[in-house]
């Protein structure tokens, strides 16, 4: 397993990656998950200095996840009833991969978090019109050679792991799967072994954090869980990929220092499955 850390945990300091890309290696992380909002975050400019960036401090950027916040999408994403606003999240999903790729990039995270499940009548309708345009973007992704993790969460269209293994199947797409988030999942009330059970074979990149069940809170993994059948369940499902950790929302809550959230996670998860001191330096195979 590669230990990765979004970028974003550092955005609460600054948002240069000439400072942030060298802090993330001090603090032991053998890659990054590179957070964007559209394709214009992955800018020409940006694509060139995050390439000499990784090279220099030996970092690889195994996964870009495109976040898509309700508040960025009032009219939701897949399920809106825009077909213009449909189609303009699947051609940046598109124009994201295409950037992506020229980081060295092996998977696509998404989190839809604007298409909320709440007051909707029209559910398989809704169902079929997400599906539809999601192989579109899953398809089209394939011919990168890269893959589409989804990231399901309480309360959206796909807010559990049942309902993404079941788009799973009805996709029946080789380079579609499962970002698996311990929050999200613990938010749900899923037990985690179960969840790696159901995913399995399905899990493309994970990210850690912790709860006390009933709200997302984002904490340092093993303030309230121990994670250790977690990650033995990771092993015996054959996953070797990325886990990438995610406690956004516990920063900006509460002050923490990043920097210091980020040692007091890997000090942990180094408990869980050895976190090599040493930086690996060529890029593992897809």
């Amino acid at each position: 397993m590669q230990f990765v850390v979004g970028d974003w945990h550092l955005w609460f300091k600054t948002r240069d990656d000439a400072v942030i890309y060298p802090k993330l290696a001090r603090l032991g992380a053998q890659g990054v998950e590179v957070g964007v909002y559209k394709e214009a975050d992955l800018a020409d400019e940006r694509l060139e200095q995050l390439n000499a960036l990784k090279k220099k401090h030996r970092l690889e950027i195994p996964i870009v996840s495109f976040f898509l916040h309700r508040h960025q999408w009032p009219k939701g994403a897949l399920i809106s009833d825009d077909q213009a606003v449909r189609s303009k999240v699947v051609a940046e999903l598109k124009a994201i991969g295409r950037r992506a790729k020229k980081l060295g990039a092996r998977t696509i995270g998404i989190w839809l978090g604007a298409d909320l499940v709440q007051g909707y009548m029209d559910h398989p309708r809704r169902w079929k019109i997400y599906a539809d345009h999601l192989r579109n973007a899953v398809e089209f992704l394939g011919e990168l050679d890269l893959r589409l993790a989804l990231e399901y969460k309480p309360g959206e269209l796909i807010g559990n792991a049942d309902s993404l293994m079941r788009m799973s199947d009805q996709l029946d797409l080789p380079n579609f799967g499962v970002l698996l988030d311990t929050g999200h999942a613990l938010a749900q009330g899923e037990d985690l072994v179960q969840a790696v059970d159901k995913c399995q074979g399905r899990i493309f990149h994970v990210h850690i954090d912790d709860n006390s069940g009933g709200a997302d809170d984002d904490l340092p993994p093993g303030q309230v869980h121990n994670f250790a059948p977690f990650f033995k369940a990771l092993e015996r499902a054959g996953f070797d990929g990325t886990v990438g950790l995610d406690i956004w929302y516990y920063l900006e809550h509460t002050g923490t220092d990043p920097e210091e959230a980020i040692k007091e996670s890997k000090a942990y998860l180094d408990t869980m499955w050895p976190v090599p001191k040493k930086r690996v330096g060529k890029r593992a195979r897809a």
